[in-house]
């Protein structure tokens, strides 16, 4: 009897622990309300996430990393998606997500946040897109590593991206820099554009450089009854921010963005954020019918064990929900 009782204790204690745990992370949690994307087309839509090394929002006066310059230009980010924001935290700008089935997915990911070597090279390579390739677009820049904006060299790009006053050779009240269009392929003479996966039949652009990896988008089921019985969604591809300064290869050779060809980081402002995003793009079709799937981060950019504490282990943060809806 005292064995049953101990046992029962024993279950009751655990399951109070795991409840505990359950309802600490999800106080923690920011969840800011679903996103649909904007339509691109017939049976296609295009998602746009932002990616950010700290909050940015103005609403909150006790927000100490308040960058007042870059809301000025990205007017969505002055409020605070919740209360409960962690300011310090890295962020993805909408952990809730939704696609109708059978959509044309197009994804363009704006990253203002800096390289973190990925520890499983796994996530290296782009996998389950469209083609099987990725592109990844850096801002143009001078010789000097200024950046080419429409207040110096009008034109230039194809696709702008508004960046902070300040950066901007010629102090314009607001400026955007340059990039290639976003929609056409990349162009292999370009030091600013790239492509990266299997589809490029290339084996030097299979998968992105380990220490250039800032963070995943990484889609795929639910380990649950619920999930297995859904269709299968698994999309996962590298993120990767600004490139470090040096490089060691596969054969411990050391390079640098003089020597392999990639550009260097765009600057930063005051507050620590880069003037100018790194643009990832890809796509990939929803399945044909509705299933709840989970997006998470695989590249250790928070606290504790390994770095995966923290906005990793918090929902909303580096981690989110996608879900496929019948309409």
């Amino acid at each position: 009897m005292r064995k049953v009782l101990g046992s029962t204790i024993f279950v009751v204690v655990v399951a109070l622990i795991v409840a505990g745990v359950a309802y600490s992370l999800n106080s923690l949690a920011r969840l800011p309300g679903t996103y649909t994307g904007v339509k691109s087309g017939t049976g296609a839509v295009t998602i746009h996430e932002d990616i950010f090394p700290f909050n940015t929002c103005t609403s909150d006066p006790t927000n100490a990393n308040v960058d007042a310059p870059f809301v000025a230009l990205h007017p969505r980010y002055a409020q605070c998606s919740s209360s409960k924001d962690n300011y310090n935290w890295v962020t993805y700008s909408d952990p809730t997500i939704s696609a109708p089935v059978n959509t044309h997915v197009t994804m363009e990911i704006y990253n203002y946040d800096s390289a973190t070597p990925i520890l499983n090279n796994y996530y290296t390579e782009p996998q389950g897109i469209t083609g099987g390739v990725m592109t990844v677009l850096f801002p143009k820049q001078d010789a000097k590593g200024n950046l080419l904006t429409s207040a110096t060299d009008s034109g230039v790009g194809t696709q702008t991206v508004p960046v902070v006053p300040g950066s901007c050779q010629k102090n314009a009240s607001s400026c955007f820099a340059e990039y290639d269009s976003i929609g056409a392929p990349a162009d292999p003479k370009n030091p600013f554009s790239f492509t990266y996966g299997p589809g490029t039949n290339d084996p030097a652009t299979l998968s992105v450089d380990p220490n250039a990896v800032s963070h995943t988008f990484a889609i795929h089921g639910i380990a649950s009854s619920v999930s297995n019985a859904q269709p299968y969604l698994y999309i996962s591809v590298p993120i990767m921010g600004a490139q470090p300064a040096t490089v060691t290869d596969p054969s411990g050779n050391v390079t640098t963005s003089a020597t392999d060809g990639n550009p260097t980081p765009p600057p930063a402002d005051a507050a620590g954020m880069s003037a100018a995003p790194i643009i990832t793009t890809f796509s990939f079709t929803t399945p044909s019918q509705p299933g709840s799937y989970v997006w998470q981060c695989f590249d250790p950019c928070g606290a504790n064990f390994n770095g995966f504490g923290g906005p990793m282990s918090t929902k909303g943060y580096m981690s989110g929900t996608f879900t496929v809806t019948a309409s």
